[in-house]
């Protein structure tokens, strides 16, 4: 019934199927190895994506924690500068008018202290020093 040919390519092909199977075992083992090592990759408690991916979003939580509070105390701070700023406006119209005020005052007495070099006595000194007190009095 069957030949010598027909066993000789039967044993091959079982040969063959064998091999075909052993290379897929093999492939399928590699393969599951390479699915174990990605997986632990994925689920390693101190080193996987899960972890870091926990602890960027942490992370991340606290910069923009971070941020508000900076924009806090930038706001504060230029709402600070913006108060001094008004008050050394308002400081330096106050100086600018008591400088003025100082300066008329300065002006009044040197024109009364002129007069009063300037007045000369006549006949009775005190007659005199009365008169020139009681004109700076007035």
């Amino acid at each position: 019934m069957f030949g010598l040919t027909d066993k000789m390519l039967a044993m091959a092909g079982g040969t063959l199927s064998l091999l075909l199977a052993l290379a897929l075992a093999s492939t399928v083992m590699s393969k599951n190895s390479d699915i174990r090592h990605l997986t632990n990759e994925i689920h390693n408690p101190k080193t996987g994506y899960i972890v870091r991916l926990e602890a960027a979003q942490r992370d991340l939580t606290q910069c923009r924690a971070n941020r508000i509070t900076l924009e806090d105390a930038t706001r504060r701070q230029n709402e600070a500068v913006a108060s001094a700023k008004a008050e050394g406006t308002r400081r330096v119209d106050a100086v600018t008018h008591q400088l003025a005020d100082a300066r008329r005052a300065s002006a009044s007495a040197e024109r009364r202290a002129a007069a009063i070099m300037a007045a000369r006595p006549s006949g009775d000194a005190c007659a005199s020093a009365d008169a020139l007190i009681m004109g700076t009095v007035q």
